[in-house]
């Protein structure tokens, strides 16, 4: 199962210039010679420059507490959809954790 928790994903530069000018950012790896750049703002929100086609485009994901607070909307949409009774799987995740 693949879950996209990006914020947004190969916009073109100009289209997010205003977003991120005046972020500070923190270098944490880069690809092909620096024509992939990944980086990482104060927020721990990471970002990916890439100009390895015709028009450079950036992609930035989601922090860990974004992820966390989708994690848990879907869960609850997935029990609601599903009519699991909840405290059966408080139970059950108890049970599975207490092994």
């Amino acid at each position: 199962m693949f879950l996209n928790f990006s914020r947004f994903s190969n916009i073109p530069m100009d289209e997010v210039r205003e977003k991120i000018i005046g972020l500070k950012f923190s270098l944490i790896d880069f690809e092909q010679n620096g024509k992939i750049i990944h980086l990482e703002d104060q927020e721990g929100r990471p970002y990916t420059i890439d100009s390895t086609g015709q028009e450079t485009v950036i992609s930035a994901g989601v922090t860990e507490s974004e992820k966390v607070q989708c994690l848990e909307d879907l869960l609850g949409s997935v029990i609601e959809k599903l009519e699991l009774d909840e405290s059966e799987l408080i139970k059950l995740m108890s049970n599975k954790y207490m092994d």
